[in-house]
């Protein structure tokens, strides 16, 4: 193997200039033209270890093969002495039995990649080397990536995954264990090396270097200088809300690792932020024409493009005088409801508390990162408090929704927490609403990550299959473009969970898999990710029947969450299968409450279906599954559940339209397989709901 072609960690290398990787691609090149037909080797290691030849995968079912291959495509020369592997991967066996076991090794690898026609390993008598013009190793991929200014998309999600170089290799041997953490640490230190280079260098565009510097963060969350790479570019770009949140994570993860602050230089940074010294960095320009909008990019969240909303304070208005107390109260909890749920972004009211009602909405937006503002006024009539809220779109200032709220002064107190959920809850269907139609008048390509989830969401709420499947696709589009958005993840494992709730997905085992995988990055990303804390315990249960597991997570999940409805909807069903029925009732009706214009309105309905129907109450679930049924008709579990509640009220009659719809969308449902993975944990429960489901007509 050329040495162009090799990724090396020894200590010279780790200091390698912008110069030295530049050689790196131009002698990749040259090797690219030279191979020919060659089959290419590719091996990866972050993650584990995979091989392919020319895209196809090597099977190598021993893992001392894997690591074998691994720790030469990772030396310099690409060749180490039998001796040396034997006792790296066989220390504790005798030296006639250590080259005996790395004889069959050696076999093993030149077989598998024979069948490819790959000849990369060659034995000799005393070296075993990897050889040849057409091997490549992922590391040396994401170098060339970052040396061009590219954030590696690779590197990004085994990064947020948590998943390290040759993960799952520690346990080979002491001593192999001891190679690996050195080489993970240089490899680390490479990559961050050649990323600081990159997000530095101005021929790049600022968003490239943004998010080159945003990967720094994610391999190195102590590394300050990326982090103050990332403030400036932000706040030089108007996005304030982002740049403060970078420092915000940086200060925590300083203080919770190393009982540290951040250093003069970032402090100093951040009061240049705060004190507006950025905010001429990207004037606005005036309007063309006096009823021509200007036209501005949207402000996003580092993530995905969530929507970015700022609440200032209540303005008092009237004769009479409004105690400030009144005004800050309101903001107060409007912003702390919002704060603990995943969407939309809220700015903290410290830094909306010094805006006045007189100043510019779009400078309120550029200021802040944010995209919609909300504003109210607070008048004192004889003995009535009013109130009047608007939410507008900061680009344009149009009004996107207006209320006013009208209660006795001496109950305002006892009012205010009530006011402050119905705008926080009636904020974020309209925020969304808002975000999808504008991104159905953007071209696909132009799509950020959060209006493609948004699209997706919308097609999955008809719960028709082929909208569906066309779902997933936009929401794996949406994870390219943003893999490390938690929301994202959560979406994604709800969809994986709707494809095998409805039964159709075609490897429902696979998928498990995958929406666990996305619920644990979900978690990963965001310990407090109430949402995904849920649904994980959700199909922990409905999948597994690991109940004591399930309320562990719930538990975390409504710590996390308590205000967030679809936290509080995932965790009814484990309650209703444990036999707290009434624990389950309270809190489906709670998300309701919290949710009541959600456009998945009927999947809550169906949860409380499920709480009744628990407890017995067949009339109660029948009436809440029939207005799930009203508003969805391909809710297969729905159709379900709801045909059992009639069955067990005697009206079995009643429930043959649901069920013929059942057998429609699930053409081979038996309610023997149904019932053979049932989540109730009590075995008389399972046994009734499978009696009534034939009795209302499903297929025993």
């Amino acid at each position: 193997m050329r040495t162009a072609d090799r990724f090396t960690i020894n200590g010279t290398s780790r200091h390698q200039d912008m110069t030295a990787i530049a050689t790196l691609l131009d002698a990749s090149a040259a090797a690219e033209r030279d191979r020919g037909d060659a089959p290419r080797l590719f091996i990866s290691v972050f993650g584990g270890v995979d091989i392919t030849v020319d895209r196809r995968e090597v099977r190598l079912s021993n893992r001392k093969a894997r690591a074998l291959l691994a720790y030469l495509a990772l030396t310099e020369s690409g060749r180490e002495r039998r001796e040396r592997l034997a006792g790296l991967l066989w220390p504790d066996t005798n030296e006639h039995n250590a080259r005996a076991s790395l004889r069959q090794v050696v076999l093993d690898i030149r077989e598998a990649l024979g069948a490819f026609g790959c000849r990369a390993v060659v034995a000799g008598r005393y070296e075993i080397e990897l050889q040849g013009e057409s091997i490549e190793l992922d590391v040396s991929v994401m170098l060339r990536e970052i040396a061009s200014g590219r954030a590696p998309e690779g590197l990004l999600l085994h990064s947020q995954a948590g998943q390290a170089v040759l993960a799952g290799y520690d346990d080979l041997s002491p001593i192999f264990q001891d190679w690996i953490l050195v080489s993970r640490a240089q490899i680390q230190a490479r990559l961050v090396h050649a990323l600081e280079q990159s997000y530095e260098d101005h021929t790049f565009s600022r968003r490239q270097r943004r998010r080159l510097a945003e990967t720094a963060l994610l391999l190195d969350p102590l590394h300050e200088a990326a982090c103050r790479a990332l403030m400036r570019l932000a706040a030089e770009d108007g996005e304030i809300g982002p740049a403060l949140r970078a420092y915000g994570d940086l200060y925590n993860a300083l203080g919770d690792q190393l009982d540290m602050e951040p250093s003069a230089a970032t402090r100093e940074l951040v009061a240049e932020i705060k004190q507006g010294l950025f905010d001429a960095a990207r004037p606005l320009q005036p309007p063309r024409s006096s009823d021509t909008p200007i036209e501005m990019v949207p402000p996003m969240a580092l993530h995905g493009g969530a929507p970015v909303v700022a609440i200032l304070p209540f303005r008092p208005v009237g004769p009479d005088h409004v105690p400030s107390y009144f005004a800050e109260g309101l903001l107060e909890d409007t912003v702390r409801i919002l704060a603990g749920l995943r969407e939309p972004v809220v700015i903290s009211s410290n830094s909306t508390r010094q805006f006045h009602h007189d100043v510019d909405l779009q400078q309120i937006g550029r200021s802040l990162g944010a995209g919609y503002v909300v504003t109210g006024t607070v008048r004192i009539a004889g003995e009535r408090v009013r109130l009047a809220v608007e939410l507008a779109e900061v680009t344009r200032g149009t009004v996107l929704w207006a209320n006013a709220y009208d209660v006795p002064t001496p109950r305002f107190f006892e009012a205010q927490d009530n006011i402050a959920s119905s705008i926080a809850r009636t904020l974020v269907p309209k925020l969304q609403d808002a975000e999808l139609r504008r991104s159905r008048g953007q071209r696909t390509e132009d799509l950020a990550a959060y209006q493609l989830m948004l699209q997706a969401r919308e097609l999955v709420f008809r719960l028709e299959r082929p909208a569906f499947e066309q779902a997933g696709g936009l929401l794996r589009e949406a994870l390219n473009r943003a893999p490390g958005y938690a929301l994202l993840h959560t979406a994604a494992a709800d969809w994986y969970s709707l494809r095998i709730g409805q039964g159709w997905s075609s490897d429902p085992d696979a998928d498990m898999r995958s929406l666990a995988e996305m619920a644990h990055r979900a978690i990963r990303m965001d310990s407090a990710n109430g949402r995904a804390l849920a649904m994980l315990a959700h199909n922990r249960t409905i999948f597994r029947r690991e109940y004591r597991e399930a309320i562990d997570l719930l538990d975390r999940a409504l710590q996390a969450s308590p205000n967030d409805a679809e936290a509080l909807m995932w965790s009814s069903p484990t309650h209703a299968y444990i036999g707290d029925a009434g624990e389950a009732v309270r809190r489906a009706e709670q998300a309701i409450a919290l949710s009541p214009q959600d456009p998945f309105l009927f999947r809550y309905q169906h949860f409380l279906c499920i709480a009744h129907y628990a407890a017995g109450a067949y009339e109660e679930a029948a009436d809440w599954g029939l207005r799930s049924a009203r508003a969805n008709l391909h809710y297969t579990s729905n159709l379900r559940m709801t045909a059992a509640a009639l069955a067990g009220l005697g009206r079995a009659a009643e429930a043959r339209p649901l069920t013929v719809k059942v057998i429609e969308l699930e053409p081979n449902f038996r309610v023997s397989t149904l019932i053979s993975r049932q989540a109730f944990s009590d075995d008389t429960a399972r046994d009734r709901y499978g009696r009534h489901l034939v009795e209302a007509g499903l297929p025993p």
